[in-house]
């Protein structure tokens, strides 16, 4: 059994993959961190409530720190180091997690908005996620789990970072604008994303990395034939 740290208790620890598997990830990595903002409340209130579109520069500053701190104590072996991650990594997840729930709480701040000039004290529930706030109290006893503290599960959540949540906004978000998905649409959804996770596993869990790269053009592929059927429709 394994619990606490989970990976971090296990010294020394390097990497091992080599730097063309790392190469062939990356896609998947890129297509998160370009697409997953855009379910951030929190970057939807700093492009609303900012004037200038710079302000995005205080995210990168805030998170470029945290990448190198990353970076750095990737070899592993310093206990001193071990802790200081996990300070960090509290600390981390504590922010992140209130910024979240507030966001999911309030509706965001174009609803705030609307609210105040309304003269609404508050939002109606409907318009709130307050299934969110389950999240956090579901994921503490899943992590004391000792099937979660391994490698292959931290690699799984970077394949959902990069595959799950991207794809919903390529075909949600940017393919099908502000319609709403009608239930049809969640079960084509559902039907490419299984194979892509499948793929995505393969790739990141297993032994063969090509698998991501070909997964991520095909997603890009589907998506951009889905544009162009929807920009023939609305003709």
């Amino acid at each position: 059994m394994q619990s606490g740290p989970g990976e971090l208790a296990r010294r020394p620890m390097s990497g091992s993959y080599p730097g063309r598997d790392l190469i062939a990830l990356a896609p998947a990595i890129v297509f998160g961190f370009l697409l997953c903002p855009w379910l951030d409340g929190s970057f939807h209130r700093a492009r609303i409530r900012s004037a200038s579109p710079h302000t995005f520069m205080v995210f990168g500053a805030a998170f470029l720190p945290m990448i190198l701190f990353t970076c750095s104590y990737a070899a592993g072996g310093d206990i001193m180091i071990e802790r200081l991650v996990l300070i960090q990594l509290a600390l981390q997840a504590t922010f992140t997690t209130g910024v979240h729930l507030k966001e999911a709480w309030t509706g965001g701040c174009d609803l705030e908005s609307e609210d105040a000039s309304s003269g609404r004290s508050a939002p109606p529930t409907t318009r709130r996620w307050t299934s969110a706030l389950w999240i956090p109290a579901l994921a503490i006893p899943l992590g004391a789990l000792p099937l979660t503290a391994d490698l292959s599960t931290y690699l799984r959540f970077l394949g959902l970072y990069g595959l799950a949540f991207p794809a919903y906004v390529l075909f949600f978000m940017i393919v099908g604008g502000r319609r709403a998905p009608s239930p049809l649409h969640w079960v084509v959804f559902l039907l490419i994303l299984f194979p892509a996770g499948i793929a995505y596993d393969v790739g990141f869990v297993g032994d063969k990395p090509l698998a991501v790269p070909f997964t991520v053009s095909l997603l890009m592929l589907i998506g951009a034939a889905f544009w162009l059927i929807s920009g023939e429709k609305d003709r």
